[in-house]
């Protein structure tokens, strides 16, 4: 990077930066003088690997088993949709940053360490953990693991001095220059870089189905002529994840856009039926004198269309693409192109793409960051940021919640006809279910009615087209390849929708749920034997589907198949060995990421006949200890971060030393707790509830709030998994727990004296019905809750809501103390249900 352009880079992106900040601010009297919660959001969080406070306490005996990296990205999205852009490196899984795969310890770089000689500007982005990037891609996973599915299409970069090498003028397609990352900028709906060897500011913001891409040179650079758009690119750049698309069709149009579509990949290792159709796509450049060049490379350069397969793009070298340029007198002008996407037919995407096209790319950002906003501004938090530490406590908050609302993604009105039924909602990347449905999905269904109607019934149509429920989907139909995971997870989603007021056929859902018994290998095991061994995980997870079962049945008046399923449901205890009180721990028991005790304080529909195979609360209340360090001042030397920080960094894909293998091994042997590292046992800390121990479940969430998050790149214990632990994040600082596939809500403690939450109401739901607004309230000093009134009513020490009186708004009051109380929490433990009736108490 030339240190004599480095001002004038920076100038160009601070007044870039300005003229998009400019716009949309203007209300922060509504938040109590306090910043709008879009403006509090740090899209850089969890982007790098883990840097954690030093853990203490009973958090050092805590075993990190997976990466150490929050594998989010910061590039500009919008609400539940599935565009995204951000620069794009080929780094692992978002196709963002500096990180091959870890599965295990601090990630390695992709990056080979080339780098000899400061002065030499092409080898700087090449440092191991220098961020760079070729240009801006589309449509990446957000804080995921190996889902096998990275998307980045439509791969974009500038040229300049003509972007051409040895290699280039051969083959005539442009040489890709990989440009170290200078002045990054984000926020919610944009996303801005200098792209350092072109001395170009890269600037991307979206709208639904819509990313729009801005380059624009400095004045003392070479002059801005030319654009590449790679049709051929997705994937990443991780030697054993990259894919090849199946084909590309495009045709230029217009004398600046190009129309066409490509064959999305099936997953990394996958076969071409596992493939999900075409994605199709209306390439527009907006610059006054900007038009569409020829195809590339040279032998497809005469066309006026291309139509070509997997085989004929790999005789091409790989890659396939096409130039826009812009006269040379106007070559100091931004490069500007709109990029329409959709699933449904080449009219759509190109309606996507002229969607915005009154507009300018900064009124586009702006409709981008009011989008995300409003969707943050469903929980108002009416604290004084100015007191100690709120500040902190409020962007952490905010900083969560927008990482929890980018997946999953609404494809309502933009898939083929025959994915849905009757035009009605369809959803995509649920990767996976398995992260998302204890805490994201519940997020999802008690804010935002409009996506979370779209969800269920995505969830229905998914079922219908595929004759079950998939775990995951995320657009490829290799869904198969997460069977170890988990069984019925959308059972558990569908039962939350009904507890929430959502309308549904739900005699069909019914009936759906249902095949789940009878239809699948596992389901018949359960039915008819009373376990799914060797995934006994699995036993629990039908557990819980069958009491969410019996939920529907009940709303459609059918008692007695209610009752049937709350008796299936007893099942669970078949997983438990009787004399340990925990999960089976024999040979032939597989326990997915993770170990017997990792599942054994699921909150099964049944907690208290969970609770009496130990004989007695106080033998489970000690195994609950034990497994989360409660009382252990000392760190297990295999089990506390400064373990799991001295693992070697061991870049893929070479094998670490057998003794990497062993230390793992011992880590996973002291069967303790994964402290939001990894999703198996997140719900666990709120088995305390279960065994009436409230003051045991704040000192613990106050430990995982401190240990396993902070603000920052490096602010999260293991990957985001699709949402699912910024939406833990959120849920825990709110004071509320959803409890999965049950019409409960547990009370914790409060991070914010006054939040305001908007919460679905129950009355009839419309596009247009006005939420529930429900005011949380933390009177007193101290970090253990007294007691608790619910709209002026003594909650007489019952530490839990019914989740329809959540959602019948209201005031919760909440008073702490600088002592556990004797009384709350100790009263009346949270239901179990084991008949007819406990069911009907919590009915809607």
């Amino acid at each position: 990077m030339r240190g004599t352009l480095l001002i004038p880079l920076l100038a160009l992106a601070l007044a870039r930066t300005v003229a998009v900040d400019s716009v949309g601010h203007e209300n922060a009297e509504s938040f109590g003088g306090n910043e709008q919660p879009a403006d509090a959001v740090d899209p850089f969080w969890a982007n790098e690997r883990t840097s954690l406070p030093l853990r203490r306490g009973a958090a050092a005996r805590w075993f990190w088993p997976k990466g150490l990296a929050g594998n989010t990205h910061p590039g500009a999205s919008w609400p539940h949709e599935l565009v995204s852009v951000v620069a794009y490196s080929g780094a692992y899984p978002t196709g963002y940053g500096t990180q091959t795969v870890a599965s295990r310890g601090a990630p390695a770089s992709l990056r080979e360490a080339n780098y000899t000689d400061a002065s030499d500007a092409a080898s700087f982005a090449q440092l191991p953990y220098q961020k760079a990037a070729y240009g801006l891609a589309n449509m990446q996973p957000s804080g995921t693991g190996m889902i096998q599915q990275y998307m980045n299409l439509l791969l974009t970069y500038p040229l300049v001095n003509g972007g051409d090498d040895d290699d280039s003028k051969s083959s005539g397609a442009p040489s890709r220059t990989l440009h170290a990352l200078v002045a990054e900028n984000a926020k919610p709906g944009l996303y801005q870089a200098v792209l350092g060897e072109s001395d170009v500011l890269a600037e991307a913001t979206v709208s639904p189905g819509l990313a729009v891409h801005r380059y624009s040179s400095v004045p003392s650079s070479p002059a801005l002529q030319r654009v590449a758009v790679e049709l051929s690119s997705a994937g990443l750049e991780v030697p054993s994840l990259r894919q090849a698309l199946p084909c590309i069709s495009a045709e230029l149009r217009d004398g600046n856009a190009v129309h066409g579509s490509v064959c999305l990949p099936p997953p990394v290792g996958g076969v071409a039926s596992d493939s999900e159709g075409s994605m199709y796509f209306a390439i527009v450049c907006v610059s006054a004198t900007c038009t569409s060049d020829a195809f590339w490379p040279s032998d497809v350069a005469g066309l006026k269309r291309i139509d070509v397969d997997a085989k004929r793009i790999a005789q091409l070298g790989g890659r396939v693409g096409i130039t826009f340029s812009q006269q040379e007198s106007s070559a100091l002008a931004p490069i500007e192109l709109r990029i329409g996407f959709c699933l449904q037919s080449p009219q759509c995407a190109a309606d996507r793409a002229a969607a915005s096209a009154s507009s300018t790319f900064e009124e586009v950002a702006d409709a981008a960051w009011r989008a995300w906003n409003d969707a943050l501004s469903a929980v108002e938090i009416l604290d004084d940021a100015s007191a100690p530490g709120a500040l902190r406590e409020r962007r952490l908050f905010y900083t969560c919640l927008y990482h929890a609302l980018k997946k999953p993604v609404d494809l309502t009105g933009v898939v083929p006809d025959a994915w849905t039924a009757n035009g009605k909602g369809y959803a995509a990347d649920f990767s996976t279910l398995w992260d998302q449905y204890k805490t994201t999905l519940p997020l999802v269904l008690t804010f935002y009615p409009s996506t979370a109607q779209h969800i269920l019934e995505g969830l229905a149509a998914l079922q219908e087209r595929f004759g079950f429920f998939p775990t995951a989907y995320t657009l490829d139909k290799g869904f198969q390849r997460f069977a170890s995971q988990a069984i019925a997870l959308a059972h558990h989603t569908l039962a939350d929708g009904l507890a929430r007021g959502y309308s549904m056929d739900w005699e069909a859902v019914l009936a759906s749920m249902l095949k789940t018994f009878e239809d699948t290998p596992e389901g018949r095991n359960f039915t008819h034997h009373g376990s799914t061994p060797p995934l006994l995980t699995h036993t629990l997870d039908l557990a819980g589907a069958a009491a969410a079962a019996a939920q529907v049945a009940l709303h459609v008046h059918n008692e007695s198949l209610a009752s049937s399923l709350l008796a299936l449901a007893e099942n669970a205890r078949n997983a438990f060995d009787s004399h340990t009180c925990v999960l089976r721990n024999d040979s032939q028991s597989v326990y997915y990421e993770g170990t017997y005790m990792t599942y054994s304080f699921r909150l099964l529909p049944d907690m208290e006949s969970r609770i009496a195979l130990c004989g007695s609360e106080d033998r489970f209340v000690k195994l609950l200890d034990k497994f989360f360090g409660m009382g252990k001042d000392e760190e297990s030397p295999f089990a506390s971060a400064r373990f799991v920080r001295s693992l070697p960094i061991v870049p893929v894909p070479t094998d670490p030393p057998a003794w990497v293998g062993k230390r793992i091994a011992r880590g996973y042997a002291e069967h303790s707790f994964e402290g939001l590292d990894n999703e198996p046992d997140m719900e666990a800390p709120y088995a305390y509830a279960y065994a009436k121990q409230a003051s045991k479940l704040a000192d613990l969430l106050r430990a995982i709030k401190t240990f396993s998050f902070s603000p920052g790149p490096g602010g999260e214990a293991g990957n985001d998994d699709s949402g699912g632990m910024s939406a833990w994040f959120v849920w825990a600082s709110l004071g509320l727990f959803p409890v999965a596939g049950q019409p409960v809500v547990l009370i914790g403690v409060p991070s914010f004296e006054n939040v305001t939450l908007r919460v679905v109401s129950l009355e009839p739901l419309s596009a247009s019905s006005p939420p529930a607004l429900l005011r949380v309230t933390r009177t007193g000093r101290g970090r253990y809750v007294q007691r608790a009134t619910l709209n002026g009513h003594d909650l007489s020490g019952r530490a839990w809501l019914w989740t329809k009186e959540v959602h019948r708004g209201g005031v919760l009051v909440i008073e702490m103390g600088l002592l556990p109380s004797s009384e709350w929490g100790m009263q009346e433990a949270p239901p179990s249900f084991k008949d007819i009736d406990d069911l009907k108490r919590g009915a809607v």
